[in-house]
């Protein structure tokens, strides 16, 4: 009888550590389920998100490039004439003039300004479309190789597309601006070299050469 009972304890005991290895190992193939499948669920995330990167770093480039087509060449020549003429205009012109003439200097100055700045903003703003399209390029790499944290993805991915959607604004206002502006200061440029020409011998202030 002890042999027996001692042969049914064991068998008992033995149930129950199989009953205990079989729950852990539920236990266990439900947490690796589990993990398996939030990684799946941030991956198919992070590709989302390199995707709408990949798409704004494209936008920006695009508006970029479109703010490159601005004619350098041209808006330096006014930008040269503006500097020398303006200034000749202030220290010299005394007499009062005629109320043409008087909105196509106005013309010429507020145009004129407005391209200096664009001259002064130009290279900088650039420089900022190429690094916010580098910036978004290597974020992208980083979410599709997957050495970057969630949270940190989703912090870095809504800097970046603040910042981008600034510089796409930045420069499509800038590109709109300077063209209406370049417009301008042509319609007023003749005009007033013929008010120069006036006050000073038929003659106009020599203007510097082009840097080549």
């Amino acid at each position: 009888m002890l042999c027996l009972g001692f042969i049914i304890r064991q068998l008992n005991l033995n149930l129950v550590i199989n009953t205990f290895i079989l729950k852990t190992i539920v236990v266990l193939f439900a947490i690796a389920c589990g993990m398996g499948l939030l990684s799946c669920n941030n991956t198919q995330a992070y590709d989302k998100y390199a995707k709408e990167l990949d798409s704004l770093s494209i936008v920006v480039q695009q508006a970029a490039d479109n703010f490159k087509t601005i004619d350098s060449a041209s808006s330096m020549e006014a930008y040269t004439k503006y500097k020398v003429y303006g200034e000749f205009i202030t220290s010299h012109l005394k007499d009062t003039v005629t109320k043409t003439d008087a909105e196509k200097l106005q013309q010429f100055f507020s145009s004129g300004e407005e391209i200096e700045n664009f001259v002064k903003l130009r290279t900088g703003l650039m420089n900022h479309a190429a690094l916010t399209v580098k910036q978004m390029k290597n974020l992208s790499f980083d979410l599709k190789n997957g050495s970057i944290k969630h949270a940190e993805a989703v912090e870095y991915i809504g800097k970046e597309k603040q910042n981008a959607e600034v510089v796409i604004n930045a420069l499509k206002v800038n590109n709109e601006t300077v063209r209406e502006h370049l417009t301008s200061f042509a319609e007023s440029s003749l005009p007033v070299e013929n008010i120069i020409k006036s006050i000073n011998g038929g003659n106009l202030p020599p203007l510097p050469k082009p840097i080549q």
